[in-house]
């Protein structure tokens, strides 16, 4: 293992977990995120310290028993595996009660942790990572990064991304990061020297102004969906250098990296090049023994531990007992003259089970004509389970506020 990646300590590992400002901070993001979404609070607990937030009352900060109950349900099924009743965290009356009975049970048990994909590509599901799988995450984190003096965090801090370097990384450092709203007029008021950002590649696009150089030694950080190569050298010549792009999933956390856009992505020490080469990651994990994942993009490989990412791998999905693929029927689809672009993806349980699709219309395109248009094309080019089941329209493409693919 290369020298700048030290496995973490016993001692530092038992601290770690030890440590609940680490649940606190995911808590207060969860808490974030229900307020956006079932509050539609747009900067959500501007302003409010991890300290005062844990000394609130729910009800002061804005949630009833229903909202708080989601937020401390996140975090029991983040820490926990959702195993305290939704009663007892809706009972509680302040987040320092509600954190308090989640780091107890956790704790006590086995230490996993478990993070929720986005759904980009499907429904979201969970990923079981051992403590000693994150501890894996976070030495390669920390070796990938020189002296930091603040740590500002612009992602979900219970996403798997966000927990290691806006939460953990931060915490091995003896620092706190600040959460910040996903806007660059604030990030750049904040930021000073040696600071770390740790964003996406939509805020990435739009940080650099006019008249604006950034702090020296600042550290830019990015993940979660692909970073198109031109964004990525238009942030460089406006003074942001210090670039670390992050290649990873939910599921397996940090795979790879590179620090240059032109350069390939180097894989993580802990994982290495399957023996299929252009089907797998073998990860070996801190028992010694090996895990086998499937690629989620078909791969260029420069050698054994170098890759580009070439293009998404197809996901199959079913559909009356028949294998599908959502984004073959997308790029059949974008083929018709009125269709800019479009997604297809599975229907949620409860709107059916069949295909759905959300297509941008090109200009000069009526919505009925272009519906009845796209139904009529769809019966000549795809099967019957293959065919959309409901086609939404809209001017953009559906995305979360980090730049990935979200349902509709």
């Amino acid at each position: 293992m290369p020298a700048q990646f030290q496995p973490v300590s016993p001692e530092i590992s038992g601290r770690l977990r030890q440590d609940k400002n680490i649940l606190l901070e995911v808590l207060q993001s969860l808490a974030r995120t229900v307020l956006v979404r079932e509050r539609a609070v747009a900067l959500p607990l501007a302003g409010v310290s991890f300290e005062a937030f844990a000394g609130e009352r729910w009800d002061e900060l804005g949630f009833d028993a229903r909202t708080r109950a989601m937020a401390g349900a996140g975090l029991d099924s983040m820490f926990g595996g959702a195993g305290i009743a939704e009663h007892a965290l809706a009972a509680c009356a302040y987040p320092r009660d509600t954190l308090a009975l989640v780091h107890d049970k956790w704790v006590k048990g086995s230490g996993d942790i478990f993070f929720f994909s986005s759904g980009s590509t499907g429904a979201p599901k969970a990923a079981r990572h051992s403590w000693d799988m994150i501890m894996q995450e976070i030495s390669c984190a920390n070796g990938l990064l020189g002296d930091v003096s603040g740590v500002f965090g612009l992602t979900p801090m219970q996403h798997s991304y966000g927990f290691i370097f806006s939460v953990l990384f931060p915490a091995l450092r003896g620092l706190r990061a600040q959460a910040l709203p996903p806007l660059p007029t604030i990030a750049r008021e904040v930021i000073g020297p040696k600071s770390m950002l740790v964003g996406f590649p939509d805020f990435w696009r739009n940080m650099p102004h006019d008249g604006y150089a950034p702090p020296p030694g600042l550290q830019c950080v990015s993940a979660t969906a692909p970073w198109p190569v031109d964004e990525q050298a238009a942030l460089r010549r406006s003074g942001f250098v210090n670039i670390l792009e992050i290649y990873g999933s939910s599921e397996n956390g940090v795979i790879g990296w590179r620090k240059h856009q032109e350069h390939p992505f180097e894989l993580a020490p802990h994982w290495r090049r399957g023996e299929g080469h252009d089907e797998a990651f073998i990860r070996h994990m801190p028992d010694g023994s090996d895990f086998v994942t499937p690629m989620q993009d078909q791969l260029a490989w420069e050698g054994e531990r170098r890759f580009r990412p070439v293009k998404r791998l197809d996901n199959a999905v079913q559909v009356s007992g028949i294998n599908v693929y959502p984004a073959r029927i997308a790029a059949l689809v974008a083929a018709h003259p009125g269709v800019s672009c479009c997604r297809a993806r599975l229907m949620r349980p409860e709107e059916g089970r069949r295909i759905k699709m959300f297509v941008v219309p090109k200009a000069g395109w009526n919505e009925a004509e272009l519906r009845a248009s796209i139904k009529d094309f769809c019966r000549k080019q795809l099967t019957a389970p293959e065919r959309p089941g409901s086609i939404t329209f809209g001017p953009n493409l559906p995305k979360t506020q980090y730049g990935k693919d979200s349902d509709w």
